[in-house]
């Protein structure tokens, strides 16, 4: 989802959150790399890693 605007709902509602290339690193494990999403008003997202957490 890079470059431009992030949609939501078909834009027209603005988002209640949005992140933009967040990135996570543990040591030198690189545990997220970019990642942009907004959340729109009444809706639910979750970033699950491969153990689960």
């Amino acid at each position: 989802m890079r470059g431009g605007n992030l949609a939501v709902n078909g834009g027209d509602q603005a988002p209640m959150l949005e992140l933009r290339q967040v990135n996570k690193r543990f040591g030198g494990l690189h545990a997220v790399n970019d990642i942009s999403f907004q959340v729109a008003p009444g809706s639910i997202k979750a970033v699950i890693g491969p153990n689960g957490a």
